[in-house]
């Protein structure tokens, strides 16, 4: 592949070198390029207008844009100005295998095609801005990890060419550096502290009590309404809770009478029991009396018979009576225990009728339900827990309804006047804690990527010259608004000394990134090579090399490098795209500006 050489106002900058150095020499016929650099240029030496040629004004090249049909710099289409083919001959730049101008054929240049020859790279727009491609802008792309690039070095004949074709150096700048995303914003009461009193039935406001701008504390009583349907309310909880006594008493009643009854059962059996152990004593005892009579023949077989059957008999009854008594509750150890002097301590559960008990019980939770829900009902017509028990304690059925603020803040709007009929959820108040606000931010779209929770945000509010409040961003949305194309986010801000207020317009800067020590150069230092971007140091007076960089941000006119350089180095500021120029002529075909 043969060296493209370029001519840049009456130099060219030839690739002569093997190992990545680069030789700056005059085009034309004459030996002594310094000789050369002081004549003045004759007419076009491309046969050219000097208006129209590219090779002579490189500013015709961004001027004109780019040739839509052909995919290449208008001002260097050789297909719509034929023209310009013996000029790219005579620039020595033509592929003769392919009839094409070298740094436009990407058959011998695959490299053109993913990367772009360097013409249309310099079409390509801001270096920030992202490419219409695939979204990304340039500064953000990191260096190709196949990219040698960094290996080469331009070597420049003399001195004097520098001066000649204008290089600025500039030392890299090391201090600290924040990176902000500024942004509209508009401030708005903390939603979380604000609320709109109403009434929660329709009434007439009796007494206003607190008025606009005033400060109130949580609880107070900011306007006082007459309903009917808060006396009707007050008169149903009250019933309901007389209804909840009657129904008490009758469980008690219910209660004491079964619990009778059921004792009364228990202790008659119990008794019974006792009886039947002494009868079966005494036909025992006198069974076991007849069989001995019968031995000495005082007595009849017959008699022993009658005693015996009668002592079976007393068994088995008192077996009955124990059987029931353990299903009245009563246990074998206490049937054992069980005498005259204990009978009255007898606990358990005989066959009396607990019907008339659980009836009772069932009627006092359905009075308590309608009790509980007519307190609830005033509840949520606006009454306190204290209101609800006075309603108890002093028969108060009166339609006075309070207006009690929830939390404490100023009453920032006022619609309620005395005498006025509202209806239900009908403004009177609006309520703020204003100790807080919000600022609700538009960030675009191409910037969320850059935003989280948790960044601090500078607010500086239009109607307050020179005043900077500190917050923090607590919220991003999680859709973006489909008519404006923004999204919203939230940053609170303490506002004790209330110089916020709502409704103000503001531009918040949000702190994206804060460096102690961040590297900075000129933003024309900074080249896109084709897969790189790059920023030329100075070895000394003649020797550049090119340096991969990562970029972080711009800060003003500058551009903070991440990565790639040293606080000590000095780096090429005007001029650096003309040795940019020579790195892509002598990497054609060379593969380096690979992904």
């Amino acid at each position: 592949m043969k060296d493209l050489p370029l001519i840049l106002g009456g130099i060219v900058v030839l690739s002569l070198g093997v190992g990545g150095t680069f030789l700056a020499d005059h085009y034309g016929l004459l030996p002594g390029l310094e000789s050369q650099l002081d004549k003045p240029a004759e007419g076009c030496p491309h046969s050219l207008p000097l208006k129209t040629c590219p090779f002579c004004d490189e500013s015709l090249i961004i001027k004109k844009g780019e040739c839509v049909e052909h995919g290449v710099p208008e001002a260097l289409c050789y297909l719509c100005r034929s023209a310009l083919i013996p000029a790219f001959k005579a620039n020595n730049d033509w592929c003769g295998g392919h009839s094409v101008p070298e740094s436009q054929c990407y058959d011998c240049n695959p490299e053109l095609l993913r990367s772009g020859s360097f013409e249309k790279e310099r079409l390509t727009g801001d270096l920030w801005t992202a490419s219409a491609e695939d979204g990304q802008a340039r500064s953000k792309r990191p260096p190709a990890i196949g990219c040698r690039t960094h290996t080469l070095k331009v070597n420049l004949k003399s001195t004097r060419i520098a001066e000649q074709i204008g290089l600025a150096y500039s030392p890299v700048i090391v201090r600290a550096v924040s990176h902000t995303l500024v942004c509209n914003a508009e401030i708005s009461y903390d939603k979380r502290r604000f609320a709109r009193l109403s009434p929660r039935v329709p009434g007439i406001v009796k007494v206003i009590k607190k008025d606009l701008g005033e400060t109130v504390k949580k609880g107070e009583v900011v306007a006082i309404l007459y309903s009917i349907d808060l006396a009707m309310a007050k008169t149903s909880f009250l019933k309901f809770s007389e209804n909840v006594k009657t129904a008490k008493l009758k469980l008690d009643q219910a209660k004491a009478t079964f619990e009778r009854w059921n004792q009364m059962e228990l202790r008659l059996a119990a008794v019974e029991y006792l009886k039947a152990q002494e009868l079966h004593d005494i036909a025992r005892r006198n069974f076991e009396r007849e069989e001995k009579l019968l031995k000495s023949k005082a007595t009849s077989s017959q008699d022993v018979l009658s005693a015996q059957a009668k002592a079976l008999r007393t068994s088995a009854n008192v077996k009955a009576l124990r059987k029931k008594l353990l299903i009245f509750g009563l246990t074998p150890e206490f049937l054992k225990l069980l005498n005259w002097n204990n009978i009255n301590s007898i606990q358990g559960r005989s066959t009396t009728s607990a019907q008339p008990y659980l009836l009772a019980q069932m009627a006092l939770r359905s009075a308590q339900a309608d009790r509980d829900s007519a307190r609830q009902r005033l509840e949520s017509l606006g009454l306190i827990q204290a209101d609800v028990q006075a309603v108890l304690t002093n028969q108060n059925v009166s339609g006075e309804l309070p207006i009690y603020a929830p939390f404490s803040g100023v009453l920032v709007k006022r619609h309620a006047v005395v005498g006025e009929s509202v209806k239900t959820g009908e403004l009177l108040f609006s309520l703020a804690d204003t100790s807080k606000m919000w600022a609700m931010l538009d960030i675009e779209e191409e910037n969320m990527a850059q935003v989280k929770t948790g960044l601090p945000v500078i607010l500086q509010v239009q109607g307050l010259k020179g005043v900077k409040v500190h917050g923090q961003l607590t919220w991003l949305d999680t859709q973006i608004d489909d008519k404006t194309r923004v999204l919203r986010a939230r940053a609170e801000f303490d506002n004790s000394d209330g110089m916020l207020r709502a409704n103000m317009f503001a531009q918040a800067r949000i702190l994206l990134r804060q460096e102690e020590k961040s590297m900075l150069v000129p933003r024309a230092a900074v080249q896109w090579e084709g897969c790189c971007n790059i920023v030329f140091v100075k070895l000394n007076d003649r020797v550049f090399e090119p340096r991969k960089v990562l970029l972080a941000f711009q800060k003003g006119n500058h551009a903070v490098i991440d990565k790639g350089l040293v606080g000590d180095e000095v780096i090429v500021t005007t001029g650096s795209f003309l040795l940019k120029t020579e790195i892509l002529k002598g990497n054609i075909g060379a593969g380096c500006c690979g992904d």
